[in-house]
């Protein structure tokens, strides 16, 4: 059997480039380098300690209603109020007062004193400063008000409210003053009351006629017309409002004025 003869040795320039050699290796940096696997474990902390247990919390009882005054007894309501009463009653100890520092005290009394003198005004000490001088008082001898040893004008006299009230009723009434104190007694009209009734002549007193108001004057006046043409009565026209019987006429006479 023949032996294959062994293949020619290959030039290696002929071989195709590889990529790495393809690429400028002035492009990006060198990868790098691989970092050692460090063997040693990491570290752990210990666990913490237990908790110790608390014992279990107390539950508060809960304190018993308040009894109401309706569901007492007589006897339980009667101690009840009386000990209320004599716990509003009881003496109480009055509350012991701080002591006050004396210097504190002193300062605050300072405080509230005015720190100076209270100064004339300027009108006051042009007048008051002239005056004191000894060589200006020679001069100054003019008695002031209220000074003068004989007074020119008697005092003035004011009257109360009630004698006020007095001297106005008496200027309008025209009577004297002694009159309305009772002094004096008032002298009385001679027709005083009732005016009689007499046809053709005033139903009052001519000095009251003035005294009138408006629409009486009116009917006053026009009493003494009609009656001196001999009408002695008039009619009045009365509406169902009145009393409820429909339109009715009254006649009403002058007396009855």
């Amino acid at each position: 059997m023949d032996v294959p003869s062994p293949s020619p040795q290959r030039d290696p320039s002929m071989d195709p480039p590889s990529r790495a050699a393809q690429r400028d290796q002035s492009m990006s940096p060198p990868p790098p380098p691989l970092r050692a696997k460090n063997n040693t474990e990491a570290w752990v902390p210990p666990p913490p300690p237990p908790r110790a247990k608390r014992p279990p919390a107390k539950k508060k009882e809960k304190p018993q209603p308040q009894k109401l005054a309706y569901d007492m007894s007589q006897e339980e309501l009667d101690d009840h109020v009386g000990k209320e009463v004599r716990e509003q009653l009881a003496l109480r100890k009055p509350e012991l007062k701080q002591p006050v520092d004396p210097k504190g005290k002193k300062f605050f009394v300072q405080m509230c004193q005015p720190r100076e003198k209270e100064t004339l005004s300027d009108y006051d000490h042009s007048i008051i400063k002239p005056y004191e001088k000894n060589n200006n008082r020679q001069y100054n001898q003019v008695p002031q008000f209220g000074e003068q040893p004989k007074q020119s004008i008697p005092p003035l006299k004011v009257l109360s409210k009630e004698d006020e009230a007095t001297a106005e009723f008496v200027m309008e009434t025209n009577i004297k003053k002694a009159q309305p104190r009772g002094e004096v007694e008032v002298p009385k009209h001679p027709g005083l009351g009732t005016k009689p009734f007499k046809l053709g002549e005033p139903l009052m007193w001519p000095e009251l006629v003035d005294m009138l108001p408006t629409r009486i004057r009116e009917l006053h006046q026009w009493y003494l017309k009609a009656a001196t043409d001999g009408v002695y009565m008039f009619v009045a026209r009365v509406k169902h409002v009145d009393f409820y019987h429909g339109l009715a006429d009254v006649w009403i006479e002058f007396e009855s004025l």
